[in-house]
């Protein structure tokens, strides 16, 4: 059941549709009184909708994201007599029986009160303003005083003009450090067939219909173009031109390569250590560089592969006797600290039957240098053999309610104290 049909059939009580109304809007956001809230909330709950806390409620399913703001109708500060009112001139929308749509001049004032507060007209606001007629202006205006919206009412109609006050340009600044979210990293890592991929692209969709800025980002050790650059001389003074394997990603384990050059490098310690040591640092400096332009915009950086699978592949590549606690320190150091770090763990068969780049044996190898080291990072381990929409759900929950939380602790200093000293303006 949709969620529009859902909370019709949830409550006796009229609610109101504030914004595009169904079916038509992609996002539901219902205004109701206490009584309808309390009833709506609990259908919500047992729909399959998630709540962590405010006003939004979330359903993911089939790949599909359905959202319901439930704004109490106490937020708008009306009087008794204005507040009936709004709920007894509603009009009906066809095919439902309790959802209703507030009246034109109703529409007009809870649209002044939102462009006010953002200081700017966005498109879906301007439609919303322009459709009410000359009459619904009229009421609009001879119920202002009673909604406390007289300047907010005369504000949008010179910004529909083209005419943006200019008390709106201390509350845009408000407004924009208000809306501030910083960005963050969230990484997958695993056994090649794990189904990274699979969850990286669905996690990238669901935060971005969420209203979150989101992009996915591919990070490897082995895969930075620096590491074949440097290599190449000396390959070619042995007369190698590349080595036979092809992209360092799939070479050999430690002590299984016969390929000269890393027979020299794995006979000299000192050798073997400055290599290791600048395949790190490329790798820290590659995956600071593609993540952190994306976090300073404040956008969700999803990575397919990133400080975990560099730890295992530098074990399994050079030796998994040793830790690499030097070359891990500089990868921790560069790269930015992940919100939310996953391990999806599958068995070595079901990784060989999905990828066969890997022999049994060495799949094998990199399944323990995962489960060896995943706790160490701060990395959840997850059961990537469950069905994958269940657990792009259970992600998806996970990463959006940690978001949530750190929205308002993620605000800089300055920006906190700006919200504080302009709220005398805001309205």
């Amino acid at each position: 059941m949709d969620a529009a049909t859902l909370t019709d059939r949830s409550t006796a009580e009229r609610v109101l549709v504030i914004g595009s109304p169904p079916p038509g809007g992609r996002d539901l956001d219902l205004l109701a009184r206490p009584g309808a809230e309390r009833e709506l909330a609990g259908a919500l709950a047992e729909g399959g909708f998630n709540n962590h806390g405010g006003e939004l409620w979330v359903r993911l399913a089939n790949e599909s994201v359905e959202i319901v703001e439930l704004i109490p109708a106490a937020s708008l500060r009306l009087d008794d007599e204005q507040l009936e009112r709004l709920f007894a001139e509603a009009e009906p929308i066809d095919g439902y029986r309790t959802l209703r749509r507030p009246a034109p001049h109703h529409r007009l004032l809870l649209t002044a009160r939102l462009v006010a507060a953002a200081a700017q007209i966005d498109a879906k606001r301007r439609r919303a303003a322009e459709e009410p007629d000359e009459q619904a202006w009229r009421t609009a205006r001879e119920l202002a005083p009673s909604w406390g919206a007289e300047e907010a009412l005369a504000e949008l109609r010179e910004g529909l003009r083209g005419e943006p006050p200019r008390s709106w340009r201390l509350r845009s600044a408000h407004a924009r450090v208000e809306r501030y979210r910083s960005g963050a990293v969230i990484a997958f890592s695993g056994l090649d067939g794990s189904g990274k991929s699979t969850q990286v692209e669905r996690l990238t969709a669901t935060l971005n219909a969420l209203g979150y800025p989101t992009v996915a980002i591919w990070t490897s050790l082995a895969a930075h173009p620096s590491l074949a650059r440097v290599a190449a001389p000396v390959r070619a003074l042995l007369g190698q031109r590349r080595h036979p394997e092809g992209v360092e990603e799939l070479w050999p384990p430690a002590g299984e390569d016969e390929d000269r050059l890393t027979l020299m490098r794995e006979r000299s310690p000192l050798l073997q250590l400055a290599w290791t040591t600048f395949v790190a640092t490329m790798n820290a400096w590659w995956q600071a560089r593609a993540v952190r332009s994306h976090v300073l915009r404040g956008r969700i950086v999803v990575c397919d592969r990133y400080t975990l699978d560099s730890l295992v592949h530098l074990r399994y590549r050079y030796g998994a006797e040793r830790r690499y606690r030097l070359q891990l320190a500089i990868i921790r150091a560069l790269s930015p600290r992940p919100l939310r770090a996953y391990l999806l763990d599958v068995s070595p068969l079901t990784a060989r039957a999905r990828n066969r780049e890997y022999t049994p044996a060495q799949i094998e190898l990199r399944a323990r240098l995962y489960r060896e080291e995943h706790t160490g990072l701060g990395v959840r381990r997850l059961d990537g053999e469950r069905a994958r929409e269940e657990l792009a759900e259970e992600i998806a929950l996970e990463v959006w309610s940690a978001l949530r939380a750190e929205r308002d602790q993620a605000r800089p200093p300055p920006a906190r104290a700006l919200l504080t000293l302009a709220r005398p303006w805001r309205h």
